[in-house]
């Protein structure tokens, strides 16, 4: 499932793959450029879901933001 936890693992994965020399500097700042995009995608998710009742849209699911604030206090 493509989803924060794949995101997180991906760009972990291409961190391990530079410093082994095993991907291009441009290669890499490739994929951190999609990775910054989907983290701010992510950003705008979790927004939404603190201003609704909804738990996600699959990229981040399952989590009821409003209450893990609540928990919090």
């Amino acid at each position: 499932m493509r989803d924060i936890n794949y995101l997180r693992e991906s760009l972990l994965n291409a961190m391990d793959l530079l410093a082994e020399d095993k991907i291009s500097v441009d290669r890499a700042k490739a994929i951190c450029d999609i990775g910054q995009v989907l983290v701010n995608s992510a950003k705008v998710e979790v927004d939404m879901m603190k201003h609704t009742d909804a738990d996600g849209s699959g990229f981040m699911r399952n989590y009821n933001v409003k209450q893990m604030m609540s928990d919090k206090q």
